[in-house]
């Protein structure tokens, strides 16, 4: 591997499966904040929900009373697409907007470059 230490070889391999998720993210319309670290992203979904966004035929069953539109994201994606993100809105306090609080979901990239590449097919 060209690494002088086994935790150089591990944070040049996260790197590279951040940069894969990144791209899928990017290539499926959602734009990612730039992290300093952990193995999740979070993507920007604010222009993917509701019934005319792209997850529409999944989103009527997605939704739950009284609760948050990253949460129906987060459903709708597993049960159109197989794919499954996290809400981040329990990580908000009840004084935050729902235009911040629900605009974002964690994608985590500490998969195997098998799922990384299938979730963004």
């Amino acid at each position: 591997s060209g690494c002088d230490s086994y935790y150089t070889w591990l944070r040049q391999d996260y790197k590279r499966r951040r940069t894969l998720m990144v791209d899928g993210l990017s290539a499926a319309g959602i734009s990612t904040a730039r992290s300093q670290g952990g193995f999740f992203l979070l993507g920007d979904i604010s222009g993917l929900c509701g019934p005319d966004g792209p997850l529409g035929k999944s989103w009527e069953a997605s939704v739950r009373p009284d609760e948050p539109q990253d949460w129906a994201f987060c459903r709708a994606l597993a049960a159109q697409l197989g794919v499954v993100s996290l809400p981040i809105s329990p990580f908000f306090g009840p004084d935050a907007s729902p235009e911040v609080r629900t605009r974002f979901a964690r994608f985590c990239f500490a998969k195997t470059d098998a799922t990384l590449e299938e979730a963004a097919r």
